[in-house]
């Protein structure tokens, strides 16, 4: 759709919108009925080969999430199966008298769906959906006899995905930081059919560096703290003409050290390369949970660049001194008038196909300034549009939650920002 007609669509919005401010002030302030919002839905894609940790990941990153803990306003909740399957990863993983889980083969590839749960109304209830793709690493690494119908699949998964979480085995990342060849050899063959699928994709990229406990003792200063062992991490993999060629073509990139199982559960032993559990080791995973905080709030992100960009260019300034309000409060204004049928306006300004209810939600997100004034929470008379209020405000308690997240993480790890 090229810009003239995008433009007409914002114009003939924000002329909607100055409609609606004008009846409503005549009328008191009435707002009209408040739609049928379905739980947005954001569609995660993890890739990594064989043995990067994938599913090792996400069990920790549920045990961290499943219910409400301190001020974290939300707890992840999925199907009965789901939690028993990765309880029984996580109980293989904590215990150090077993060995770790074995690989994820083909015909377990599994798509879990997570309920991000809030209170609105005196109960919890579905504010966000996350849908994530545990693929089993070995279609990344070889021929499987299927004419290539699974690479295919996957392609058309990252394709549609709203974020692709890469996954580096921190034990390869760790061998190639010590000059060992096997590491060499992952990081420029091993891993390069992911990269190629990251950079023909369309949405953010998350490289996650796992099993980040072992990655030290590479020759960084005995005082090295985590942010410098990072900064050394990142300048030596991004040396890597492949590697920042992925950052170039992204405008969000994010390289994210995790542990599964926390600095004093496991040791590496550089001799066989093995890693042990420790007998005496406390299991404390770390900064699982930070990849799900980054993926909503880089989404709204993109979301508010293309419109400010693009539909804030179409748009005559004449027409918000008419309506005397604030850049931010016409910002969601336009926005509100977006959240009705004419939401495939904002799509087209994007430039990528969202689904109907991410959209909604970002307009929602996009509409909370004007939403501040109370005018429109006010007016809502019955019990259901009281309800879908309630449940819109419980959706940014969560989204600010995870924005919190992001910026106490990056205050600590300020090189995890590309």
């Amino acid at each position: 759709m090229g810009t003239g007609l995008v433009g007409v669509i914002v114009v003939l919005a924000v002329a909607g919108a100055i409609v609606a401010v004008a009846v409503r002030r005549r009328r008191g302030g009435k707002e009209p009925v408040a739609p049928e919002v379905p739980v947005p839905t954001v569609e995660v894609v993890a890739l990594g080969i064989s043995g990067a940790g994938k599913t090792v990941f996400l069990a920790g990153l549920f045990h961290e999430l499943h219910v409400p803990i301190d001020d974290r306003p939300y707890f992840l909740r999925t199907e009965a199966a789901d939690r028993v399957r990765l309880s029984g990863v996580l109980r293989q993983v904590s215990d150090a008298r077993q060995p770790w889980p074995a690989g994820t083969a083909v015909a377990q590839t599994r798509k879990y769906t997570f309920d991000c749960m809030a209170r609105a109304m005196d109960e919890w209830v579905p504010v966000l959906r996350v849908r994530y793709l545990d693929y089993a690493g070995e279609v990344l690494e070889e021929a499987l006899g299927d004419d290539g119908a699974a690479l295919r699949e996957l392609e058309s998964e990252v394709d549609r995905a709203d974020a692709v979480l890469g996954m580096l085995d921190g034990r390869q990342i760790l061998r190639y930081l010590v000059g060992d060849p096997g590491g060499t050899a992952y990081l420029v063959a091993a891993i390069q059919p992911m990269i190629g699928m990251m950079v023909a994709g369309r949405s953010p990229i998350y490289l996650v560096l796992t099993k980040w406990d072992i990655v030290r003792g590479f020759g960084e200063p005995a005082d090295a703290d985590d942010n410098a062992r990072l900064e050394l991490v990142r300048h030596a993999l991004f040396a890597l003409p492949q590697l920042q060629g992925l950052v170039d073509v992204r405008n969000i990139v994010r390289l994210i050290p995790v542990s599964a199982v926390g600095p004093d559960f496991a040791r590496f032993d550089p001799e066989s390369g093995r890693i042990d559990k420790r007998q005496d080791g406390r299991f404390r995973p770390q900064h699982v949970e930070v990849p799900l905080a980054a993926v909503v709030p880089d989404l709204l992100k993109r979301f508010q660049q293309a419109f400010d960009r693009d539909a804030g260019a179409s748009v005559n300034s004449q027409l918000r001194r008419v309506m005397r309000l604030s850049p931010g409060e016409w910002g969601g204004a336009v926005a509100e008038v977006l959240t009705k049928p004419a939401s495939a306006a904002l799509g087209a300004v994007i430039g990528r196909p969202f689904s109907t209810e991410l959209v909604t939600f970002a307009m929602e997100w996009l509409s909370k300034p004007y939403r501040d004034k109370g005018e429109q929470v006010a007016a809502f008379r019955t019990e259901a549009q009281r309800r879908l209020a309630a449940v819109a405000d419980a959706r940014a308690v969560v989204v600010e939650h995870f924005q919190k997240t992001m910026y106490v993480f990056e205050a600590k790890l300020p090189a995890s920002r590309l």
